[in-house]
């Protein structure tokens, strides 16, 4: 068996990887955020290092929901032509750097002063904990160097792309 081989079964055929999985999807589909920062932050966080899914598939993506090649560019650097989604990527550059709850408080206000409510607060929070999560886990079975990439990876974000996602 491949590596491809191998990391796809990690991903998809064990329950915690599933159920990981699963997890982030339900946040792309029926979360507060919407489509568009849920996937600002992947691409962040694909850029970081902290993602099992390729930017280029995120990126596909994000085409899918209508942002243009400058716009997710500006993401994954942790910026955005959109000032509230600007506030969000410094929040996940917070959480990301800082591991003690206290040390990012000031962004917690800032994402507030922004209009982001406490349920997207905590789904940035939990999206962020969910994709580190998967790294971690997919490292004890993906020898150092190789990237996950689940085969649907993307998919929870494209599906009924349609659907007004202005957020």
């Amino acid at each position: 068996m491949d590596s491809q081989e191998r990391r796809r079964l990690f991903v998809s055929n064990t329950k915690a990887g599933a159920k990981t999985i699963a997890l982030m999807s339900g946040l792309a589909q029926d979360g507060a955020l919407g489509k568009r920062t849920t996937l600002r932050i992947a691409l962040y966080l694909a850029q970081t290092g902290l993602s099992i899914f390729t930017i280029d598939t995120l990126r596909e993506s994000g085409r899918t929901l209508g942002l243009n090649g400058a716009e997710m560019t500006a993401n994954q650097q942790g910026d955005s032509y959109d000032a509230k989604a600007t506030v969000c990527l410094q929040f996940v550059s917070a959480l990301i750097r800082h591991r003690e709850p206290t040390a990012f408080a000031a962004s917690v206000r800032h994402m507030s002063e922004a209009g982001y409510s406490q349920a997207e607060v905590l789904e940035v929070m939990a999206q962020v904990s969910l994709s580190r999560l998967l790294c971690r886990m997919t490292a004890v079975a993906v020898p150092p160097g190789e990237r996950v990439e689940h085969p649907g990876a993307a998919l929870p974000f494209m599906i009924a792309s349609q659907e007004s996602s202005s957020r």
